[in-house]
């Protein structure tokens, strides 16, 4: 199953460890995520402990014994993504002002379909052009930094959406009437 990027970085995290124990059935408010630490281990970058929460209704398996593969605490190794390496040849179209990288968030969902949290992206202003976001350290799901391209205008006029947000093509570049 291809990845919902338009889920945030601990949704999709969730899922991931959900997708790992299926026959677990703890929900989310029943995980608690511990603060991601880069690594070079197991060919991941990155280590998780995650501890189920004592008070969570965990599925007897068929034989009566409860799943032993999600109850108390458990170390994960999985690969965050490198915001470089995921967001090729990207640009965005700038619209209103823009001051501090958390005024990117909503473009990049809007225009990229990446739904990022103020906690994934370091928040800086943001000096002339360059649009660069770098991940947190903390975020669940990003690693790394990446540019992006400024596309302040488009010839003819764009196709918007109810919300606001462009219509865009599978290449990413925005519809436009002409």
């Amino acid at each position: 199953m291809a990845a919902d990027y338009t889920k945030n970085a601990r949704e999709r995290l969730i899922e991931m460890i959900k997708g790992d124990n299926p026959k677990a059935t703890a929900v989310l408010g029943d995980l608690f995520l511990g603060t991601p630490t880069a690594v070079n281990q197991h060919n991941r970058n990155t280590r998780l402990v995650v501890t189920v929460s004592p008070n969570a209704s965990i599925a007897a398996n068929a034989k009566g014994k409860q799943d032993e593969k999600l109850h108390g605490q458990r170390t994960f190794f999985y690969d965050r993504l490198d915001l470089n390496t995921f967001f090729v040849e990207k640009g965005l179209v700038i619209t209103g002002t823009i001051a501090t990288t958390h005024d990117l968030i909503d473009l990049i969902m809007d225009q990229l379909h990446v739904n990022f949290e103020p906690t994934d992206i370091v928040l800086q202003n943001i000096v002339g052009d360059n649009y660069a976001i770098t991940a947190s350290p903390n975020s669940y799901g990003w690693l790394g930094t990446v540019t992006f391209t400024a596309q302040s205008t488009v010839s003819g006029p764009i196709l918007l959406l109810d919300g606001g947000g462009m219509f865009l093509l599978d290449s990413g570049a925005p519809l436009s009437n002409n």
